[in-house]
């Protein structure tokens, strides 16, 4: 395991990341406007995997891991992981790619708030795909 993806899927299944629905209950100067599909607003839901964005990167992930039809709703994949693969070293594959694309989700709209850079579907699955600790 990764320690940094296990770490932001460990502050995300307790709800501490700051979403920007949450900056929005702070106070702080923002639409909250999802920064990765623009057409809703960015909550912990929509962020994994409701967001049109984040729901293809997930979607072509599992692909790439043989499973067809994985949920897109985050309390539905908190309870489909635990039985979505037969097998041991399948389990932890997509174990460590949910994690993976978690940490990478978030860096993505990270570095739109913060550096204005944005990437595509493709490169964010790149870096899941090939992630190193």
């Amino acid at each position: 395991m990764i320690p940094r993806h296990q770490t932001a899927t460990w502050l995300f299944i307790l709800n501490r990341n700051p979403t920007l629905d949450h900056s929005l209950k702070w106070d702080y100067d923002t639409e909250g406007i999802c920064l990765l599909c623009g057409s809703d607003y960015e909550t912990w839901d929509h962020l994994f995997f409701e967001c049109s964005y984040s729901a293809e990167v997930w979607r072509k992930l599992t692909l790439k891991l043989n499973i067809r039809d994985p949920p897109f709703q985050w309390q539905q994949i908190l309870l489909w992981l635990p039985s979505a693969a037969s097998d041991e070293s399948s389990k932890l594959a997509l174990l460590q790619g949910w994690k993976s694309t978690i940490f990478e989700l978030w860096r993505e709209k990270n570095r739109r708030f913060h550096a204005g850079i944005t990437f595509n579907q493709e490169k964010v699955l790149k870096f899941i795909l090939y992630s190193k600790g």
